[in-house]
């Protein structure tokens, strides 16, 4: 696994709007992207300082990225923000992070054999982010077992799931995976138990 960190200062004053760009924006920029495996935003102790660290599969899926216009787009709200790159540097991970969320969702959905190339489609291109992207999402996997579909979310807590089966984008993702409620052969929401 390879990380990508950066150091980015900012006038403190403007504090709010930089953090809440990565709230709703910065952290979901790389998500559903080929070899994307997550992010983090780190404050420090110095005012107008943040540090973040991306996760990939490879240097080469973040080269791709950082090539694209997703990336191009994170650099011109940055300028908008006053952000400034400070330091730059990538690294290969010696043990992957661990990131654990406290609810876990698991919905299986019946799918035809001959709209799987659909599905999976949709899929890596819109419904991952669009779940990634939500408040309080850690994960999100997709796993076949012959004609259904299962899609593992893990939340930070029961709270978020439950605004994202709430809400607008819910109905978008439905749309866009082409099922009804009539297609669910299961649902399952588990809290984790703190160790």
């Amino acid at each position: 696994m390879y990380a990508r960190y950066s150091t980015l200062e900012f006038d403190a004053e403007r504090r709010g709007e930089v953090v809440g760009y990565f709230g709703t924006e910065g952290t979901a920029g790389p998500s559903g992207r080929p070899g994307w495996r997550g992010s983090v935003v780190l404050e420090s102790e110095v005012p107008g300082r943040l540090r973040t660290v991306t996760f990939w599969d490879s240097a080469e899926h973040f080269t791709t990225f950082h090539a694209g216009q997703a990336h191009s787009g994170i650099n011109t709200s940055f300028a908008e923000l006053g952000v400034r790159v400070t330091e730059r540097e990538g690294a290969d991970t010696v043990l992957p992070p661990v990131i654990t969320g406290g609810h876990v969702r698991a919905v299986t959905v019946r799918i035809a054999s001959a709209r799987r190339p659909e599905v999976e489609g949709f899929w890596r291109e819109h419904g991952r982010a669009l779940i990634l992207r939500q408040p309080g999402a850690i994960r999100a996997e997709a796993f076949w077992t012959g004609e259904e579909f299962t899609l593992l979310m893990e939340w930070v807590d029961e709270a978020a799931a439950a605004a994202f089966v709430t809400g607008a984008d819910h109905v978008a993702f439905a749309e866009g995976m082409g099922t009804t409620p009539e297609d669910v052969v299961s649902r399952r929401g588990m809290n984790r138990i703190a160790a």
